[in-house]
C-alpha cells in the first residue's frame, strides 16, 4: 500500500510547479471539419520502454493516418518518452496535450491540482493470475505465496478485486514484491511462488517461455460475476484541449483500434520491427487485449467514481479527484 501511494505521489510531483496553459491550434477543431484552419493540434506523449505494447500502439498508427485525423477535425502528433515523470510534467505544462495512463494515477494528479481531465477509456484490464498448478479460490490462495508488482496501480486494483471476490487481504496470503513482471514469472516457473500477477504482453511471453505455467484467473474471473474488468488505460488531456478536439481524438482512436483489429498482421509486423518477440502482438490483438474505446459519458463517469471511491475507502488513494476531472 505504501509503495502504491508513493507511486501516486511521484506521479503528482510531475505536475508540480508553475502552470503554463498552452493552447495548440486555432478554431473549434470540431469532429468532421476538413478545413485545416479549423483543426486543433493534439501533441500526445507515450511512455515507451522496450517494445511497444499493443494497448498503446494506436498512437503510432494514428500518427501515420492523416486521413483519419482530418475526418475527425484534429491533427495528431505523437512523441515517445522514456521518463514517465517528464511526460507527466510536460502534460501539466501543456507541452503535450494528452497521455494514456491508468485512471487512478491521473485522478491522483488531478487531486493535487494538475490541470487535466479524463476524456475516455481505451482499454480494460488484461491483468491475470498465473500458476504452475494451484487452483484459484479462497482456500487455495490462503497461506500461499503471491508474487506481484505491488507498487503499481494495476496491482492495487487486482488486490481490491481479490478482496471483493475471495474475501482475502494481504496477510491472508504471502505477498512478494517484484516490480519486474518478467522476474515475477521466473520466480513462479522456478517454484519459489505459488501465483504471479502479470498483464499484457508478459502473459503470452510467459506462455511461450515457460511450459509449466498457465492462466488460472483471467480479467473477467478477477472482476467477478456481473462485473467488467477495471479500466487499465484511459485518455487524459490538458485542460487547454477543447471539447470538440477531445471528441475528435476519441473518435479517431475508436477508428484506429477497429483498423488494428481488422489488420492483425500489420500490428504484428510493426511490433516485430520494434524488437517484440514474434507472435506476442498477434496473440494480444487477436483477443487478449481488452480494447473498449469509450468516450466520457454518464455511465463511464459513474463507473470510475465508484472505483475511485473504493480505492479511497481501502486507503490506496488519498482523496477523490475534483469533479472537473471527469466532466
Amino acid at each position: 500500500m505504501k509503495r502504491f501511494k508513493r507511486l501516486l505521489q511521484l506521479a503528482a510531483m510531475g505536475f508540480a510547479g508553475l502552470l503554463l496553459v498552452t493552447a495548440c491550434g486555432s478554431g473549434d477543431g470540431s469532429t468532421g471539419q476538413g478545413d485545416p484552419s479549423e483543426t486543433e493540434t493534439i501533441s500526445y506523449g507515450s511512455w515507451v520502454t522496450g517494445a511497444p505494447a499493443v494497448s498503446n500502439m494506436w498512437t503510432h498508427f494514428l500518427a501515420e493516418m492523416p486521413e483519419i485525423q482530418e475526418k475527425h477535425g484534429i491533427k495528431f502528433e505523437n512523441t515517445d518518452y522514456s521518463s514517465l515523470q517528464t511526460l507527466y510534467t510536460d502534460l501539466s505544462r501543456g507541452r503535450v496535450q494528452g497521455v494514456s495512463a491508468g485512471p487512478s494515477t491521473m485522478a491522483a494528479t488531478a487531486a493535487q491540482g494538475a490541470p487535466v481531465r479524463m476524456v475516455g477509456g481505451v482499454a480494460r484490464s488484461t491483468a491475470a493470475i498465473m500458476s504452475t498448478g494451484k487452483a484459484w479460490d479462497a482456500q487455495s490462495l490462503k497461506g500461499s505465496r503471491m508474487v506481484a508488482p505491488t507498487g503499481t496501480a494495476t496491482w492495487s486494483e487486482v488486490q481490491a478485486q481479490i478482496e471483493d471476490t475471495l474475501g482475502l487481504k494481504p496477510g491472508d496470503y504471502e505477498l512478494v514484491t517484484s516490480q519486474d513482471l518478467g522476474g515475477a514469472m521466473t520466480q513462479l516457473a522456478a517454484g519459489s511462488a505459488d501465483y504471479a500477477m502479470v498483464w499484457g504482453e508478459y502473459i503470452p511471453n510467459a506462455l511461450q517461455k515457460f511450459k509449466n505455467v498457465k492462466v488460472i484467473a483471467d480479467p473477467e474471473t478477477l472482476a467477478g460475476e456481473g462485473n467488467k474488468p477495471f479500466w487499465q488505460f484511459s485518455v487524459t488531456v490538458h485542460k487547454s484541449v477543447s471539447d470538440e478536439a477531445a471528441a475528435g481524438l476519441m473518435a479517431s482512436i475508436e477508428e484506429v483500434v477497429a483498423w488494428m483489429k481488422a489488420h492483425p498482421e500489420e500490428v504484428e509486423k510493426y511490433a516485430v520491427s520494434q524488437k517484440q518477440v514474434k507472435g506476442i502482438a498477434l496473440d494480444m490483438i487477436e483477443g487478449r487485449q481488452n480494447f473498449d474505446v469509450t468516450p466520457m459519458d454518464a455511465d463511464l463517469k459513474a463507473e470510475l467514481e465508484a472505483d475511485f471511491q473504493n480505492l479511497v475507502d481501502m486507503g490506496k488513494m488519498e482523496k477523490m479527484p475534483p469533479a472537473s476531472f471527469l466532466e
